[in-house]
């Protein structure tokens, strides 16, 4: 639900017009119709309050509706409409009988429709959720905006009276608002988090972006985040007299089919263009940590990781010793009791990783791998990858487990999966390379969308810092601004409000366009 700003603003103009060219009118007229001028006082004074009244309730009742984050000046552009209010009425008052009377109302009210033209600039922003530094911020910035316009009133009572008074206190409140720093600068944290929507990078915790410039490590699986997505099957074999070549490549078929991985992609091409067709598979299940199984012709199969075949199958440890030599991933196809086939295939290092990795090594990041795949799926990785300070492979699910939970006990480290989250994990910052953990910090499409995650963390903390400070010197430059242009005006002291309304807007126009741009 928004405010109706623009009504306000269109019925404020309208009864400045009215006022300003029927007002003076009336006066000058009032003898010839034989009309007391008191009556004509009292009905502008009337206009004008009738409608500080209704403008007043339609906020008030707005604030008590309004979603909190959709966020405007609530606070101090009430009391400087009310401040705006008294003084218009003390200035009747006073001028009643007066040449100037007449220039009361009009004036107080193109105030008012400035005053809602600036807010109308913040109806729709969303903004992220404030936090404790942000509070603090509002508590000083409205302590020094109370100061002033207590020390303005003062003045301006003691040295020309009530009025003088209340127009520099009605001056400094319209000026400016205490809580335009903190209001842009979570606009702009909104901006950057929806910019990096926009880039697929999906945040779970925006809490990370302040915890992200303390990492010095990071955990990386291997397969899929470092690797290209799909798999490139280069021999599957037999190793059974049972089964021919074909025969272990169909059950292989079968049983990965159920399952997306990259060894599931790159082996349905594989097949494809051998033109065998995959057996049909019943009761499919996924080995946590270890591979896929499922029933064919009612004899449980299953594709696992070299390692749980060798230490739970019967197979030569000559054939398992040679299949790692060759530098290349290796899984084994199973039945109940042994190794019947064996599938060599590789997962590409993504190249297009070099530029993460320079980010990396620039900020002081180093890099670990721990993978259960064979010692050769690693090869190289270490030279091309310069941000990787360990690298193991060849483990059994169980020392790969053990050895990424040691790796993480580094409070300034953090974990990038595409697997399943190991048990007993440290509370760290966890992210995902995919879209299948909804409970990781963030997921990221690929690898290459770190580079965009650091920098926004750059950008966050230039905005909390330095775009914060300026924001404050500002206000305070406007708060002050509006003390002098109350003291300083003497006479004319009636245009101070307006003059101080215009500004306003002025300002908020531009710290908006900046701050959008």
């Amino acid at each position: 639900m928004n405010f109706k700003y623009l009504r306000y603003i269109i019925i404020a103009i309208i009864l400045a017009l009215l006022t300003g060219i029927a007002s003076p009118i009336l006066i000058n007229n009032a003898q010839t119709m034989n009309i007391d001028p008191s009556y004509i006082y009292g009905t502008v004074m009337g206009v004008g309050m009738l409608f500080w009244v209704l403008l007043g309730t339609s906020m008030v009742r707005y604030i008590r509706q309004a979603n909190k984050n959709i966020v405007n000046s609530w606070r101090w552009a009430l009391g400087a409409l009310v401040s705006l209010g008294v003084s218009c009425l003390v200035a009747m008052a006073m001028y009643k009988g007066s040449a100037q009377t007449w220039l009361v109302l009009p004036l107080a009210l193109v105030g008012v429709s400035l005053l809602l033209g600036s807010l109308l600039i913040f109806q729709p922003i969303n903004l992220d959720q404030e936090n404790q530094k942000d509070q603090k911020n509002n508590h000083k910035m409205n302590l020094m905006m109370t100061l002033v316009a207590t020390i303005g009133f003062a003045l301006g009572t003691m040295t020309s009276g009530l009025m003088v008074g209340l127009m520099i206190l009605t001056t400094i409140l319209l000026i400016a608002d205490p809580q335009w720093p903190v209001i842009l600068v979570r606009y702009q944290r909104q901006l950057l988090q929806d910019r990096l929507r926009e880039n697929g990078i999906t945040v779970n915790d925006w809490t990370i972006l302040n915890r992200l410039p303390k990492i010095k490590s990071i955990l990386l699986e291997k397969s899929g985040v470092l690797t290209e997505s799909v798999a490139i099957v280069y021999s599957v074999k037999s190793v059974d007299d049972r089964y021919s070549d074909n025969d272990v490549i169909g059950i292989a078929a079968g049983l990965l089919q159920n399952f997306a991985s990259p060894l599931s992609s790159g082996f349905a091409q594989y097949t494809a263009g051998k033109g065998i067709e995959a057996s049909e598979v019943s009761e499919p299940e996924k080995i946590a940590l270890i591979g896929v199984s499922g029933v064919i012709h009612q004899e449980l199969f299953a594709v696992i990781s070299a390692r749980e075949a060798l230490k739970n199958y019967a197979v030569s440890p000559e054939v398992f010793a040679n299949y790692q030599s060759i530098g290349n991933s290796v899984s084994y196809i199973v039945d109940g009791i042994q190794v019947i086939g064996i599938i060599n295939y590789g997962t590409p290092l993504k190249h297009s990783l070099l530029e993460i990795d320079r980010m990396l090594v620039k900020r002081g990041i180093r890099t670990q791998v721990i993978s259960a795949d064979a010692l050769g799926s690693v090869h190289g990785l270490k030279e091309l990858f310069k941000s990787a300070s360990y690298v193991k492979a060849g483990l059994s699910p169980k020392d790969k487990h053990d050895m990424q939970i040691a790796a993480l006990k580094d409070e300034n480290s953090m974990f990038i999966t595409n697997q399943q989250i190991p048990n007993g994990l440290p509370k760290r910052i966890l992210m995902e390379v995919g879209d299948s953990l909804p409970i990781a910090d963030a997921q990221l499409k690929d690898l290459e969308q770190l580079g965009p995650l650091f920098r926004s963390t750059d950008q966050l903390d230039h905005i909390n810092k330095n775009h914060l400070r300026w924001m404050n010197i500002i206000i305070l430059v406007l708060i002050l601004i509006g003390l002098l242009l109350g003291l300083a005006l003497g006479n004319w002291i009636i245009l101070a409000p307006l003059i101080a309304a215009v500004i306003r807007l002025v300002a908020m126009f531009t710290l908006m366009y900046q701050m959008r741009n």
